[in-house]
């Protein structure tokens, strides 16, 4: 790749060349190895990428961890910094062990940080890897000079919310199976078995049920538009997937998961669980309990939830205390609310939300086991009921045809 630079020398003169370099940061790496201080750095693109004090800034857009990623970052992390490593050498280690995106965030983190620069503060370049919760302990671990422990509670909150993500998914995993596997079977029938029988019947002139016109309708309709239903299918799918991605298709599905029937309880108590933990570890990492609202309501946008933190906020304001704006909500459970309402009485508020996160973890994982375990045997009767159905609708004919014969 062709990279374009200006430099100041070590004379003060302005330099300005194109060289070959694989990465932008390599570009840099090089001109500074040959004493020159790098100001601008142009790709063949044209992307500027300005440096201020020889450093590189990767564009927020392009630093991204995955969540196996972040976590691996912050046990690695957590870990360094336990053992006694300073900072900058930790992020020297752990960023050799990542790759791409990955890795060049952390090594501009390096290089921030060794500008003088305080770590929470580089990371709020990439808020798309390092949420405000993220970024709030670790400056509370910067401020309190203990980041060790900040880095093992942020490595705690990551593999929980891993854990609680894998299992819904596992639960859904079966399902899933059944409905592809449903779809499939009825597909099948309605293309290749369901014409053979309509074929069949026409040679011998029968007189069919309606259930089995009906039927032997919707085969020939999908048979002679195969091809426009398939592009209209693929049409609604692209149109959902872009949907589910926008902001109003967050919103929107944010606003609905806590009000399905069934499952929507289960949806409220995973982000009541989250919630919970998440303004516990902002307490114990001595982040005002105001701003540790303030965060946490950024972790969900479900308009109920964010207008109970709006109300929170607003009994703290008066001089009132957290568990009265919980009790005048119908979201939080009594026996919660009484939990709370004790942690803030003895002084111990983030205890009581972080025992209330472990409760609220351990009741989720059983409801997960019992929703999967009712939803399986519904596809499965829903499934035996369609396939039933159309077997009904083709084999009654033959039974008639049998029966004339005698």
């Amino acid at each position: 790749m062709k990279v374009a630079f200006k430099a100041i020398d070590s004379r003060g003169g302005i330099v300005s060349d194109i060289l070959e370099a694989g990465t932008v940061l390599e570009a840099v790496e090089k001109l500074r190895s040959d004493g020159l201080f790098v100001t601008d750095v142009q790709e063949s693109s044209g992307r500027i990428k300005k440096v201020r004090g020889g450093e590189t800034t990767l564009p927020s857009d392009e630093g991204h961890f995955t969540l196996g990623e972040l976590m691996y970052f912050t046990r690695q992390m957590s870990m360094l910094l336990r053992s006694g490593s300073p900072v900058v050498p930790s992020l020297i280690a752990v960023g050799k062990q990542l790759k791409g995106r990955a890795r060049a965030v952390v090594e501009q983190l390096r290089k921030d940080m060794e500008g003088g620069k305080g770590l929470a503060e580089s990371m709020k370049r990439y808020p798309r890897t390092f949420s405000d919760v993220y970024g709030a302990i670790v400056g509370a671990g910067e401020m309190s000079a203990n980041m060790p422990d900040m880095f093992t509670r942020l490595a705690m909150l990551i593999t929980r919310k891993r854990e609680i993500r894998n299992r819904v998914m596992g639960a859904m995993a079966y399902p899933a199976l059944l409905i592809m596997l449903s779809s499939s079977i009825i597909t099948t029938m309605i293309t290749f078995v369901i014409p053979r029988f309509s074929e069949l019947f026409k040679s011998l002139n029968v007189t069919l049920p309606t259930t089995t016109q009906v039927l032997f309708g919707i085969a020939t309709f999908v048979r002679g538009h195969g091809l426009w239903i398939g592009a209209g299918l693929a049409v609604v799918v692209a149109t959902g997937v872009m949907f589910v991605r926008s902001d109003a298709g967050r919103q929107f599905f944010s606003n609905i998961q806590t009000r399905i029937p069934v499952v929507g309880n289960l949806f409220s108590r995973i982000l009541q669980a989250q919630m919970f933990r998440v303004m516990g570890l902002l307490l114990e990492s001595r982040v005002g309990i105001l701003d540790a609202l303030s965060l946490t309501k950024k972790i969900t946008r479900n308009e109920d939830f964010r207008a109970l933190f709006a109300s929170m906020q607003t009994q703290l304001e008066q001089g009132n205390r957290l568990s009265d704006a919980m009790a005048q909500s119908k979201l939080i459970a009594p026996s919660l609310t009484q939990a709370v309402s004790t942690g803030e009485e003895s002084g111990h508020l983030d205890q009581a939300l972080l025992f209330v996160a472990d409760v609220l973890e351990e009741e989720n994982a059983q409801m997960i086991q019992t929703v999967t375990k009712l939803i399986e045997p519904l596809i499965l009767i829903l499934m035996g009921m369609i396939v039933g159905g159309i077997a009904l609708s083709l084999f009654v004919p033959l039974f008639d045809l049998a029966a004339a014969a005698k």
